[in-house]
């Protein structure tokens, strides 16, 4: 079996990526940068290699024809070659040439680039170690090829002329060929969205993607059927109208909507200009006399202040989330968490500090609004990604949720502060889940079970997640199966009344999340304290519940939750199919029976004799064997 989710990931980045080398880049990332990527295509009679490697005297070179390079050998053969050890290569008239000069056991595995049989380059992947490329790895190095070849000859065909992300037209197809149809257009509007490279670097890419095509559609909402939308860098956009558009609703429908669809606050700035004289002039009037457009949160529902109380403090200080309560100027309490976060020793050296102290210069306005919003009308406000700093002047990067609270009787902002990567996670376990899904499907489907394969999956993904499907007997727990840190427990007896406070929440009815457990039995493995989710499954004359812990205070994130309800809705469909499956089982034999003896003297009836003598009938013929029948009726039975 491929290796679980990478082969998903791959066919994603293909999906969305901008160009070949972007996707190359991204695939590399992925695999794992001890793996080195040689890219070679065919320029007349050389072939230009573009090299992913962290030797940094090699990025890019080209291997002329008269070399004989290995890389021309897998052009020439148009064969796949995999090489246990990179030095032991020899094929007459072929050497390694110079794409490796160490003297260290490589592995490689070349695959050459096809587009309809003909080869117009080569693909070879390098690892260190002799033999050190499995066959899953091979698999998906063709895959990466495979999708390559695809992209690449997508690109010769709409590529230079349509945005593969937002389906626009391309910078180079509309200055090279678009303008000199010389079609005519009323005016046209650009919009830059500011602030892409940072989303880009702390959101990932993928996020950064999703704001440029969700801008591009909200901009279609606003065109004609002759309209035309050009992307002109990465974050620029450009729209030629064929009459007068209504700019403020486009410009007013983007604020609002941007950060809606994409759960982003996203500023911009936009510039309209009539065509005159000609397009190109049209486009430096536009830059030149920009505006920028905040975004617009007022379409937020408002809620009403919370009431933060004692027992609300107790908790965020046990909480690994940073949590802060301010007014506009003031911090009026944040707890431990924050304080390792921006790197202060004690609560007492707040004093000197305000509340937008540690916000990054470029975010202080937008932070500052923020919060004035939320103390002037109620609202809860969606997640934003946030750059600060520590008192050491190092950056960071989070994410921020800002609620409306009473807190000792005046009015105030929380916000709870995440790093960024947690969000990312959230995001990218989503994606896990879905893709454990189907891979369970398949194991139903070849009749595998899933549970030590899924169990074991998640764990190499989340190696602090800890699973357990149990089954509740009277006073005794059966363990069906569970991983724990590394070890497996299979068909395991326990007494609930060793399990202490764990048998509370195994006895109770519906979901339950406890973020403060203190584990016991074979529990203890979590530590002092540990976050427990047990899910009860749906089963028939059987209560089986799907467990998951982790070690820590309230550590189970909502996303982690999700998956082990998804897990357990699939093998919860299976032990149902199971016992669909007996009990048709059960009543095939008996129907066969109700069908095949007769209920008043139990003896066969006319239907399994003609069903045995074709059967008997056969073998006497085969075997060339006699035998004789005995043929009793009762008369006048038909008159008693």
């Amino acid at each position: 079996m491929i290796r679980v989710g990478v082969l998903n990931e791959v066919i994603e980045i293909f999906s969305r990526a901008r160009s070949t080398m972007d996707a190359l880049f991204q695939v590399w990332k992925l695999l794992g940068e001890e793996i080195n990527i040689f890219f070679a295509r065919k320029k007349k009679d050389a072939l230009v290699v573009d090299v992913l490697t962290n030797v940094p005297s090699i990025r890019k070179f080209a291997i002329s024809k008269g070399r004989k390079s290995l890389l021309w050998y897998i052009a020439d053969t148009g064969e796949e070659i995999y090489l246990q050890n990179l030095l032991e290569f020899s094929k007459r008239g072929y050497k390694v040439s110079i794409l490796i000069r160490v003297r260290k056991e490589y592995s490689l595995f070349g695959i050459p680039l096809k587009v309809n049989d003909e080869v117009f380059g080569v693909l070879a992947f390098v690892k260190e170690g002799r033999d050190s490329i499995d066959e899953e790895l091979k698999e998906i190095f063709r895959i990466v090829a495979k999708l390559l070849s695809i992209l690449l000859k997508a690109e010769g065909k709409e590529g230079v002329r349509v945005d593969s992300l937002t389906g626009a037209l391309s910078r180079d197809y509309f200055y090279n060929e678009f303008l000199r149809t010389e079609e005519k257009f009323d005016s046209l509007l650009v919009v830059d969205i500011k602030g892409l490279s940072t989303i880009n670097e702390t959101l990932g890419y993928w996020k950064g993607d999703q704001i440029v095509k969700t801008a591009s559609d909200i901009l279609r909402n606003h065109m004609g059927k002759e309209d035309v939308i050009v992307r002109l860098g990465e974050d620029e956009l450009l729209v030629l109208f064929k009459r007068k558009p209504d700019i403020d609703s486009i410009v007013g429908d983007l604020s609002r909507s941007l950060e809606r669809k994409t759960g982003i606050p996203v500023d911009f700035s936009y510039g309209y200009a009539k065509i005159v004289s000609s397009v190109e002039s049209a486009i430096i009037e536009a830059t030149s006399n920009m505006r920028l457009k905040r975004f617009e949160i007022q379409d937020f529902t408002g809620l009403e202040y919370a009431e933060i109380t004692e027992e609300d403090l107790e908790r965020f200080e046990r909480s690994n989330k940073g949590i802060a309560i301010h007014t506009i100027e003031e911090i009026l309490y944040v707890n431990e968490a924050i304080l390792k976060l921006i790197g202060l020793k004690s609560k007492k050296d707040l004093s000197k500090y305000h509340a937008l102290s540690f916000t990054a210069p470029e975010y202080k306005e937008i932070a500052y609004r923020r919060a004035k919003l939320v103390l002037e009308t109620g609202m809860k406000l969606p997640p934003a990604v946030e750059k600060g700093f520590t008192v050491s002047g190092e950056p960071i990067t989070v994410v921020v949720n800002t609620v409306p609270v009473i807190f000792r009787g005046r009015k105030a902002v929380m916000i709870t502060v995440e790093d960024i990567t947690v969000y990312t996670l959230r995001e990218a376990a989503s994606k896990f889940a879905n893709m454990l899904s189907r891979m369970i499907e398949d194991f139903l489907a070849l009749d595998i079970d899933a549970c030590g394969v899924v169990f074991e999956t998640v764990q190499n993904i989340f190696p602090d997640m800890n699973l357990a499907l149990v089954e509740m007997e009277g006073k005794s727990l059966k363990v069906v199966y569970a991983r724990f840190r590394d070890e497996v427990l299979e068909n395991e007896e326990l007494v609930l009344e060793d399990l202490e406070s764990i048998r509370e929440v195994l006895e109770s009815e519906g979901e339950k999340y406890i973020p403060d457990l203190k584990p016991s039995g074979i529990f203890e493995f979590a530590g002092e304290i540990a976050s427990i989710f047990v899910y009860p499954m749906n089963l028939e004359n059987s209560n089986m519940k799907f467990i998951g812990i982790k070690s820590g205070y309230d550590t189970m994130k909502p996303y982690e939750m999700d998956l082990i309800r998804t897990i357990a809705k699939h093998i919860e469909r299976r032990k149902n199919l199971e016992r669909i499956l007996k009990d048709l089982e059960v009543q095939k034999e008996r129907y066969m029976e109700l069908a095949f003896k007769d209920p008043l003297t139990g003896a066969y009836t006319r239907a399994f004799l003609n069903e045995w003598l074709r059967t008997f009938q056969s073998k006497q013929e085969r075997l060339k064997e006699s035998s004789s029948l005995v043929v009793m009726d009762i008369d006048c039975l038909k008159e008693v």
